[in-house]
């Protein structure tokens, strides 16, 4: 491969709902160029972008692709992303990296949660994008009902740019407004619609540039090149948003779909200058800014081992270079370097500026790192991924895989940033955390295949406290004999609460002796140990103030381990009469859906024992924030999609603690009795 200027590369990511046709978009564009030498189908696994097993299998895309093609003197990166929530972590780093972004629409089911949600996520990275109305040979397609909804939807500076020839079965081509041959060749309503919107392009163009205004104003006509310059500087500053049309599947559309990403949609050259985290540094986006880069992906290649995704930002990087992660202060070294297509790797010398580029073997780097010059580092500001909002226990299906599990997991995690392996210290359980139930499942299918180890999973257990509400009086006497020297300890205490999140604290309150200073620290140990042990049904004792005030000792028998049980039980006994509560943690979730599911899911937040906090709209979405228990929530990601048919969505993140409702409470300490009994 020959090497490019920044100005004849583009870097695109497809985004939008799943199934909407992305991979398809990303096949046809390849065979067009001639970078693929057969159309590949999903039905039968053969596309460049889903290769995974379980991507073949299940029909869908799971991990985003890299891509590229090379066409008019152009080289064209192409990110193809997964389109289903559980893997949209992907799609954050895949825009973090992008010039711009097409997103594909389904013509016959028109703007979904996915279509919203990535419009939301390019609009506040202020990143150019086109849509594409694909699939119009389906029946029931309407691209112009489409088009209007995108400019109700989203704004007046959605436009066609590419208008259907034929409807339906009898679609059969597509007309480029930017070619005035093809637009004046039109009959009846169709040459009008054309040329009304071929006005609205021009005007577009022409507003984008003063002197461009004033010249069309006066009633000049705009040259061919005076109108694309003009249109490149509007849809780099999103005051155009093209839309496009065609079939990926019948490969209609395509080589206009081509000539625009690569006459409309910007180039590296063209990109700011580039500033780093902390705002003290900038590189130029050219080839002769000291090298940079951001990692946006990791994957484990069977032949090459672990492969290093990145995006190169300035400069150029050649094979067998050092290079400096910045993030990590650690040195790498890169031998070879791959832009790939899919799956397989095309070695080349060198990556300038918009390569989207691999390397092998790097020790130190992980997804959001920044890679740069040894002599020039660089730290740029990482890729903001989505929270988790599903968590499974995790048991080996083998006793003694422990081990192998935990490693196998962790190894997963650093190919994926949205999955997460934590040790749960309270719960003493190994729980995984991801986008949602599929997701989980993608990725322990992958443990078994990868690291020959399978498990079970379950609901986690929840991460109960226990507090007091009053204050309670504790005794305890030890008096042990059993021949020779024996045990002897008296403790009484008082257990007080505290407020929430104060934490614990130990008040040694003995006067005159009655209990040896050097036996107190023992009394402390008692209860610290009670109040791990918990004194209701297991679980630990938090936010409590506890004062030792008297108690008695015998000058032979008393010890520490003496003082020390006598502690823990006038804990256990002092707490018994405190009004002990159960505490929950308490998340807080932000619902997004459409507004006709509103009152439905508020209710059903509500009958969760969930508090409504407020309610404010996100693009034609609402947004429903509340207050819920942990408990309430582990299954709440298929719950919303079942409720709302796939167009819901939510994040979590932990709120605080708050108390168990008193019958729900004696539900869990019974629960927690009868399992200590078993």
């Amino acid at each position: 491969m020959k090497q490019y200027a920044p100005e004849n590369v583009r870097t695109i990511a497809l985004v939008g709902h799943g199934g909407c046709g992305k991979t398809m978009t990303c096949e046809t564009m390849l065979h067009f160029a001639g970078a693929t030498v057969r159309l590949g189908t999903i039905e039968s696994g053969t596309t460049a972008s889903d290769y995974l097993p379980a991507e073949k299998e299940r029909f869908i895309s799971i991990s985003a692709s890299a891509l590229h093609f090379e066409h008019g003197g152009n080289l064209v990166f192409l990110l193809d992303t997964p389109g289903y929530a559980d893997f949209f972590g992907d799609v954050a780093c895949c825009l973090r990296v992008c010039d711009a972004a097409l997103i594909v629409v389904d013509a016959t089911s028109g703007i979904e949660v996915g279509t919203a949600k990535v419009w939301a996520l390019l609009k506040q990275a202020g990143i150019p994008c086109v849509f594409l109305v694909n699939k119009l040979d389906k029946e029931n397609s309407d691209f112009f009902a489409v088009a209007d909804s995108l400019t109700e939807v989203f704004g007046a500076q959605c436009i066609p740019v590419l208008l259907p020839k034929g409807k339906e079965s009898s679609f059969s081509g597509v007309v480029n407004l930017l070619d005035a041959e093809a637009v004046e060749s039109l009959q009846g309503e169709e040459a009008a619609r054309a040329a009304s919107l071929r006005v609205k392009l021009i005007e577009s163009a022409a507003e984008s540039d003063d002197s461009l205004l004033e010249k069309y104003l006066e009633g000049e006509e705009l040259s061919r090149e005076e109108i694309l310059g003009g249109l490149k500087a509007a849809v780099k500053g999103r005051k155009l948003v093209p839309v496009l049309c065609g079939s990926a599947e019948k490969e209609v559309g395509v080589a206009e779909m081509v000539q625009i990403i690569e006459t409309v949609l910007p180039s590296p050259a063209q990109g700011e200058p580039l500033t780093s985290a902390d705002e003290q540094q900038q590189r130029n986006p050219d080839v002769n800014s000291p090298f940079s880069a951001l990692v946006f992906k990791a994957v484990t290649d069977p032949y090459v081992g672990q492969l290093t995704y990145f995006r190169v930002l300035s400069g150029t990087l050649g094979r067998d270079s050092e290079i400096f992660n910045a993030s990590k202060g650690q040195k790498e070294k890169c031998s070879h370097i791959y832009v790939l297509q899919g799956k397989t790797q095309i070695e080349v010398d060198a990556a300038g500026p918009g390569y989207i580029a691999a390397v092998a073997k790097l020790k130190s780097t992980t997804v959001g790192d920044s890679l740069s010059s040894p002599a020039e580092p660089i730290i740029y500001k990482g890729i903001r991924l989505p929270k988790p909002v599903v968590s499974m226990a995790v048991h080996p299906l083998t006793r003694g895989d422990d081990e192998k599990v935990s490693v196998g997991l962790s190894r997963l995690a650093e190919e994926d940033p949205t999955f997460r392996v934590i040790r749960n210290a309270e719960t003493k359980e190994l729980v995984v955390e991801g986008m949602g139930d599929l997701h989980l499942d993608i990725m322990m299918s992958r443990l078994k295949s990868k690291f020959k180890v399978e498990v079970n999973l379950s609901t986690p257990k929840v991460a109960y406290k226990e507090t007091v509400t009053a204050l309670g009086e504790g005794h305890e006497k030890h008096k042990k004999q059993t021949g020779g020297r024996g045990q002897y300890g008296e403790v009484f205490l008082r257990v007080e609460p505290k407020g929430l999140g104060e934490g614990y604290e130990f008040v040694n309150g003995i006067k005159g002796g009655v209990i040896p200073t050097n036996f107190v620290p023992a009394v402390e140990k008692g209860v610290v140990q009670a109040m791990a042990e918990g004194a209701q049904a297991g679980y630990p004792v938090v936010d409590v103030k506890v004062t030792v005030y008297f108690g008695s000792y015998h000058s032979v028998d008393s010890s520490e381990i003496a003082f020390k049980i006598a502690g823990a039980k006038a804990f256990r006994d002092g707490m018994s009469k405190a009004k002990p509560v159960l505490l929950e943690p308490t998340m807080i979730a932000t619902v997004t859906v459409p507004a006709e599911y509103m009152g439905d899911i508020a209710g059903d937040l509500n009958g969760k024992r969930g508090k409504i906090l407020g309610m404010e709209p996100v693009g034609n979405m609402q947004a429903v924030k509340a207050q819920v228990p942990q408990a309430e929530m582990f299954k709440y990601s298929s719950e919303l999609r079942s409720r709302t048919g796939g167009r819901g969505s939510f994040e979590m993140e932990f709120s605080h603690y708050e108390q168990v409702p008193q019958q729900i409470a004696q539900k869990i300490i019974e629960a927690a009795k009868k399992k200590e009994e078993d």
